[in-house]
């Protein structure tokens, strides 16, 4: 008998269905496979493969390990795991190497999964669907990078942190329902299941993501337990056994209740009718498994499922393939069943982990698709190694027997139902009751709306994939039935993206299909033309005429004799419509499975130091000390330079920066998603590959290798080309003084104004977990000190002029605070932050607060003289070196170098031309525009402020990339020129003036060196009301990339020279800043502590309003820092609102005029304006 006819009445409410599943696992690159392997009894643990091999024994040979004394196990290994498809997911490729493998492959198969499910990602975006994920243990991988490639630790946490693996699919989606990692061990990813269950039923989510995960980046066995197979295999239950065996997987399956399903059509592969979770308590051991705890939670998933265990006729059994392990598991299910009947022999059981090893925190889901796969064919699968059963177990006097050969599923009475168990060494016990899906009545077809011919579309976001594809379904077609064809066309064209790459087949029965992607497959996709076959690529996909829609609708009225109307559709697909295909169906139509997304997978693995030399074809992680070496050779003056050489070395500084691999050269450098700081690493790598002069600007206007290789032949071939900006900087003669740069001077300067003041002190702290040995980061703290000369600077005024001394030896000690649970970290740190006299160094503190729990807050407060943000980084890294006893390379030059060089260059030519430019700029413009505020200014505002902290959500972060890529601009570039949008729409100025920093780091041998470096830029900009926005962009870019190209000239001189007064209660030039970040800070772990970036309550304003926007993780947040004497907190909130509504208009419209981008309209323009405004809003 087959499943019943079964109706939305019939349904339980508490029934949940698996309506999509996806999984990688040994020898089976999908569950189809895997299904194939099972009944055809493979045997999937073997040696490690090649590949594989290869790159542990080089990392092994890198740490001085003989790799032929290295014995691998024996075990169910997955192929490939250094490959990824980061393009589909919109990840760099630098990201994706640093990305622990395990995350990258649930990635992909919860993708796989969800599109199986028929969700395509625009219907599933911003859903409040839970995912749920069993992962054990933390990153193997990271001691890959720590170990190969330190420089890259900072920024490689989050792909190697545990939760991570749950949250990036929730990330790219935006997702919005409960996403968690759980680990209780082997039963991990069954308690996903059972936990997304529960959280569907109550209400938490309306569908949820569950399934594990489980590699092995190092598969070599330092500590066993007791419980490993001699062989690597697991010979469940039989008199043999000696073990469980090692394996490796990943699933993912898309849960919805079963009314629900049903509703939507959906393609059902069974049913989860009830599951329970518990523990073994004490038991004769902590790990030992518990017979008792194991019948409880059988019986209580029973009871949750509301079934008669009797209909119970299959159990995949957690079966490890241990002596003392499988008999108690049989005794637990003996005893669960004795409960209730005295049958003997009529329930089957089995172990996916005799295929495949031991998945650990996969281990749960393996076993769960094996079952949901047998309920789905009508099949008891069988299990391999097992030739006497164990002798402490009596199948014959038990309701179980061991089924070792492929059966029909033979059942007196419908439904099919089985369980499944998974039970884990931290003793969380799991048992699911599954059923097979409901067997739908038929509904009534009219032939009046049916469609003659029959569409099939394909897509992918890259030909290649496109290609697999296509063979896939040439596969998948021939081995179905021709009633099936019109619910496989619906669903590839609901169900699957609509990407760039498209191909629409009509036909009208399967042969004609299969033959014409036959020949689609064997001619191109793109060189086929024939009948019934389009294809089409779209870069910049654009809605088409909304007239379509009326079109679908006509068809689906007249579909016997509208064929031109069909193939108007099928155009409009191929040219980037996206097409409503729902409409073309009536509701008797079915989801179907289909062939999943293939995707285009490429190498994206840590590389071992040893491998130095550049791959153009490899995306392996490049350490950036080697690659400079790797570009060090000096190009001498007599010597001429081939045109594809110079191609060929830009090339490799641009996958050193980006990280890229396969860089064309005729790739735009914005469209890879460079930015003006990437740019400046570009310049400098430049500069000194070539002994040239190179501007930034002259980089970002000729963005592709070819472009900019001609300019560096240009450069090569002049005798004229500029040597005064990147000369070799010289070391500075010993001496008691040394001249002051003109950011220094600027800082003492203000610092004499308020003596008192706070305001540019650089205060930061970490917080640190673990046995910190304190006396250790003493010393390497006073290490630090004499390695960076800044932290012994001291400031006097000598004849007249400001100079700066560097001491031989400074008085330092570190200040240990004993807190308490009742500390406020954040007044804590408050307090610590006190004035500096510049006369006396060190102008640096180093405090450490001992927290409960073994932890300590570390604050260090420095003066900005000495030191910048950049500098603030370096001094943390080089601190963390130092206290884990790494040896650091000596600083080739210190800040007393720079200010020496500084001073010279500003007498040179180079330097007056750019003071000619800035004068010409501010000619008649010197005015502040004021924003509104809500108090009065007066004289003496204090630099107390307060911050707002946003982020941007991902659709509209995707929409800003996009436009850059379409306008060749940077990020900061359209950000900042939204602000400008902003000010003018605030003040209803024309002449818009902004400050921006700049790292003024432009000679390369300046990367290490700690000091004040920075420069700030005022940016003018004009704009009118009738200018469009992406008019306007373009005139931002030009006057951002030629500022950028005279950056080295300081502002203080520029004021100086304009004969600006700064006013006690204005800035000179302007009273805002946008400033736009990149680096990353992120969590850190050495031997014996972890080390994290703790966000310090920012209560220091030195601007009216200054924009910071932080670029971390493929994300931007921003902080709005604000003067608390001129705004109301209520005020910054609606700057921040406003900000973002221009932003959402010129991504969706970039063409829009600057006057009819529409702010809220209650908008208020406070009273308190320096200047009178008559402003009116659209």
């Amino acid at each position: 008998m087959e499943g019943k006819n079964i109706s939305m009445e019939m349904v339980s409410s508490k029934d949940i269905a698996i309506v999509g599943m996806a999984g990688r696992f040994p020898l089976a690159d999908g569950i189809e496979e895997f299904w194939s392997n099972i009944k055809n009894k493979v045997d999937g643990v073997r040696k490690i493969p090649n590949g594989r091999r290869r790159d542990i024994e080089d990392y092994l040979s890198f740490k001085g390990i003989d790799p032929e004394g290295v014995a691998f196990c024996n075990a169910g290994y997955l192929e490939k795991i250094d490959e990824f498809d980061y393009e589909f997911f919109d990840i760099s490729p630098r990201e994706a190497g640093l990305m622990d493998p395990n995350q990258r492959l649930f990635l992909e198969t919860a993708w796989a999964a969800i599109e199986d499910a028929g969700y395509p990602e625009n219907k599933i975006r911003g859903s409040n669907v839970g995912v749920y994920v069993g992962f054990v243990g933390e990153s193997q991988y990271i001691n890959l990078i720590e170990d190969c490639q330190p420089s890259f630790l900072s920024i490689s946490v989050t792909g190697n942190c545990t939760p991570i693996v749950a949250s990036r699919i929730s990330y790219i989606l935006d997702l919005k329902g409960p996403n968690m990692v759980i680990n209780t061990s082997c039963s991990s990813s069954l308690v996903a299941i059972h936990l997304a269950c529960k959280s569907i039923l109550a209400g938490e989510c309306e569908a949820a993501i569950a399934g594990g995960v489980q590699t092995h980046t190092i598969p070599i066995r330092k500590v066993t337990i007791g419980i490993e197979s001699s062989d690597g295999r697991s010979k469940s239950f039989d008199d043999n056994s000696n073990g469980t065996g090692l394996g490796e997987g990943v699933g993912a399956i898309f849960l919805k209740p079963l009314n629900k399903a049903l509703r939507d059509r959906d393609n059902i592969y069974a049913v989860i009718k009830g599951s329970a979770a518990n523990q073994d308590g004490s038991s004769i051991g902590i790990s030992a498994p518990n017979p008792v705890a194991q019948e409880e939670v059988i019986i209580k998933a029973w009871r949750d499922a509301d079934i008669n265990p009797e209909t119970v006729t299959y159990i995949e059994t957690h079966g490890t393939g241990t002596k003392l392990g499988d008999p108690v598991e049989i005794n637990g299910i003996t005893r669960a069943f004795a409960n209730f009947t005295d049958r003997k022999q009529f329930c089957a059981i089995g172990a996916v982990k005799s295929n495949i090893g031991h998945l650990d925190s996969a281990a749960g889901i393996a076993g769960f698709i094996k079952a949901v796969l047998a309920l789905k064919n009508k099949k008891l699968p069988p299990s391999i190694h097992f030739e006497n059963p164990n002798r402490n177990i009596n199948f014959c006097n038990s309701p179980i027997y061991y089924n070792d050969r492929l059966r029909k599923w033979d059942i007196q009475q419908p439904p099919r139902r089985c369980g499944v168990s998974s039970f884990g060494i931290s003793g969380t016990n799991c048992h699911i009751i599954l059923e097979e899906a409901p067997r739908e009545k038929a509904a009534k077809v009219k032939q009046s709306t049916e469609m003659k011919y029959m569409v099939l579309t394909i897509s992918a976001r890259s030909k290649k994939s496109l290609k697999k594809l296509v063979k896939e379904y040439i596969t998948f077609l021939k081995i179905q039935e021709e009633s099936s064809l019109r619910n496989i066309c619906y669903t590839s064209n609901i169900v699957k993206g609509q990407y760039s790459h498209r191909l629409a087949v009509v036909a009208d029965d399967i042969d004609s299909m299969v033959k014409k992607l036959e020949i689609v497959n064997a001619k191109g996709i793109d060189s086929y033309k024939t009948n019934g076959v389009y294809y089409g690529c779209v870069d910049n996909a654009e809605k088409l005429i909304e007239a379509l829609d009326a079109d679908i609708k006509d068809y689906s009225k007249r579909s016997m004799v509208a064929e031109n109307i069909l193939e108007n559709i099928i155009l409009h697909y191929c040219r980037g419509y996206d097409v409503d295909w729902e409409a073309l169906y009536d509701n008797n139509r079915k989801k179907v499975s289909l062939p999943q997304y293939t995707f285009e997978r490429k190498r994206c693995w840590i590389e071992v130091p040893q491998h130095t030399k550049y791959k153009a074809d490899n995306c392996n992680i490049n350490n950036s000390d080697r690659v400079k070496n790797d570009i060090d050779i000096i190009i001498k003056k007599e010597k001429t330079l081939e045109a594809s050489e110079i191609e060929s070395k830009i090339g490799k500084i641009l996958t050193e920066v980006l990280g890229h691999k396969d860089i064309d050269n005729l790739d735009n450098f914005f469209t890879m998603g460079g930015d003006s700081i990437y740019a400046l690493a570009v310049v400098n790598l430049a500069s000194k590959e070539f002994e040239i002069d190179i501007t930034i600007r002259e980089f970002m206007e000729k963005p592709t290798i070819r472009d900019f290789a001609q300019k560096v032949v240009e450069k090569l071939q002049s005798k004229t080309s500029g040597k005064k900006l990147m000369e070799k900087i010289e070391r500075a003669d010993e001496k008691e003084y040394y001249p002051v740069s003109s950011a220094q001077k600027r800082m003492y300067v203000l610092k004499e104004l308020k003596d008192q003041n706070t305001g540019y002190n650089i205060t930061s702290a970490m917080k640190i977990k673990g046995n910190l040995d304190i006396q250790r980061l003493e010393e390497a703290l006073k290490k630090l000190i004499q390695r960076h000369e800044s932290l012994r600077t001291s400031f006097q005024i000598i004849e007249g002029e400001i100079v700066q001394k560097i001491n031989p030896e400074v008085n330092f000690s570190l200040k240990y605070i004993e807190g308490n649970e009742n500390l406020d970290i954040d007044t804590a740190v408050k307090n610590l932050i006190e004035p500096f006299n510049l006369n006396k160094a060190p102008l640096f503190k180093v405090n450490i607060v001992k927290m409960p729990n073994n932890s300590y807050i570390l604050v260090t407060d420095m003066h900005h003289i000495i030191s910048d943000g950049t500098s603030a980084n370096i001094l943390i890294r080089d601190l963390i070196y130092l206290y884990d006893n790494r040896q650091l390379k000596k600083n080739p030059l210190q800040y007393r170098d720079f200010s020496q060089w500084q001073n010279r260059l500003m007498e040179t030519d180079y330097i007056k031309s750019q003071e000619d430019y800035w004068l010409n700029k501010f000619i008649n413009k010197t005015s502040v525009q004021d924003i509104p505020t809500d108090f009065p200014r007066h004289e003496n505002l204090s630099f107390k402020g307060e911050t707002l902290y946003y982020e941007i959500d991902k659709a509209l972060n995707n929409s800003l990339l996009k436009l850059t890529m379409e306008t060749e601009t940077t990020m900061f570039m359209v950000l900042f020129a939204a602000y400008n949008v902003l000010l003018y729409r605030y003040t209803g100025n024309t002449d818009i003036i902004v400050g921006i920093a700049v790292s003024g780091r432009s000679h390369a041998d300046l990367d290490d060196t700690v000091g004040m470096f920075v420069n700030t830029l005022p940016l003018i900009n004009h704009i009118k009301g009738e200018d469009t926005f992406i008019g306007f962009l373009a005139d931002v870019k030009k006057n951002t990339l030629e500022a950028y190209s005279n950056q080295e000239f300081p502002f203080d001189m520029l004021v100086e020279k304009l004969n600006l007064k700064g006013n006690s209660d204005k800035n000179p030039l302007f009273n805002t800043m946008f400033i736009m970040q990149n680096t990353k800070k992120a969590n850190v772990k050495l031997e014996d502590i972890e080390i994290y970036p703790y966000k310090v309550k920012e209560e220091v304003c030195k601007f009216d309003i200054m924009m910071n926007c932080f670029e971390e993780e493929s994300r931007i947040n921003f902080g709005i820092n604000y003067c608390v004497e001129l705004f109301k907190h209520e005020t910054i909130k609606k700057f921040w609102a406003d900000y973002i509504t221009i932003l959402r208009n010129v991504t969706k419209n970039p063409s829009t005029k600057v006057s009819n981008i529409c702010l809220d309209k209650d908008i208020l323009i406070p009273k308190y304006n320096a200047v009178d405004v008559e402003f009116k809003l659209s």
